[in-house]
């Protein structure tokens, strides 16, 4: 009998120990997307946003296919990234410069060029802290409409990417 009072006094003694405090950390909210195009832009010119048409991801609702233009739902860093390939017409080769745009400032920009009958691609990286409702895009550039077709077919496509880092 005096074992049982002993080892209800220790299990009781146990459950009055304070037990730490548990920080809880909200659940991150996602936010991604990954858009391409459904087929190759010709004569795009100069400074014209670029529409990636077909959606996959877009956790958040951030980008927006109709206007081709990513509103930040929230204030973080973000990765873009954005790929582009180059139809090639004839000898003389073809050339594109595609530019990552953060509220009409750019803050990236990749070239392509193709001279030797093949068509060329570039692929662009950038990671930029993006306040909540700010506007990110990719378009020509702004000075050179460059020349020849963006391509997107089952072979690779054009695309446009990010996701909020933290």
């Amino acid at each position: 009998m005096i074992f049982l009072i002993e080892l209800s006094n220790h299990i009781a003694g146990r459950l009055l120990i304070p037990q730490p405090t548990q920080h809880v950390v909200p659940p991150h909210s996602t936010t991604a997307f990954y858009a391409y195009l459904s087929a190759d832009l010709s004569h795009t010119g100069q400074g014209q946003i670029i529409k990636f048409d077909v959606v996959k991801t877009n956790a958040g609702n951030g980008y927006h296919p109709f206007s081709g233009t990513f509103i930040a739902p929230e204030t973080g860093y973000y990765a873009f990234s954005w790929t582009s390939r180059i139809k090639h017409y004839g000898s003389t080769g073809e050339d594109h410069a595609l530019e990552l745009v953060i509220n009409r400032d750019v803050y990236g920009s990749i070239y392509m060029k193709s001279l030797t009958g093949e068509d060329g691609q570039a692929t662009g990286l950038a990671i930029a802290h993006v306040n909540q409702g700010d506007d990110v895009y990719i378009q020509t550039h702004h000075h050179d409409p460059g020349s020849g077709d963006i391509r997107s077919d089952v072979y690779g496509r054009s695309s446009f990417a990010g996701w909020r880092l933290y």
